[in-house]
């Protein structure tokens, strides 16, 4: 799901170099991940991070992707909005995708 999500995102990001404001794709991104349809994946990505924070055998892999997974789209993300590489990265850490600034 995460990756089908990360490709999303890498697609839409694609709109940039049409000219598309990176404010927009970041809200286009957002619109995706908290629509309607995918309320069902989203219950079950916090309730996999739930019982992954909390130890449950065979989910604690996933902390390892939770935060690393998302960092290359959105430092890339970040980068195209204008920030110097060094602090695309901590960009990237603290912001979600629909917070992302101009």
């Amino acid at each position: 799901m995460e990756e089908k999500e990360q490709a999303a995102l890498a697609g839409l990001q694609r709109g940039l170099d049409d000219g598309a404001p990176v404010a927009e794709v970041a809200r286009r991104f957002w619109r995706r991940l908290t629509g309607p349809a995918r309320l069902s994946q989203e219950r079950l990505w916090f309730e996999m991070c739930g019982q992954a924070l909390q130890g449950r055998p065979g989910t604690t892999h996933l902390l390892d992707r939770m935060v690393e997974g998302w960092l290359a789209p959105l430092m890339e993300l970040s980068r195209r909005a204008g920030l110097p590489p060094e602090k695309a990265r901590t960009n990237a850490r603290r912001r979600a995708p629909g917070h992302t600034r101009e």
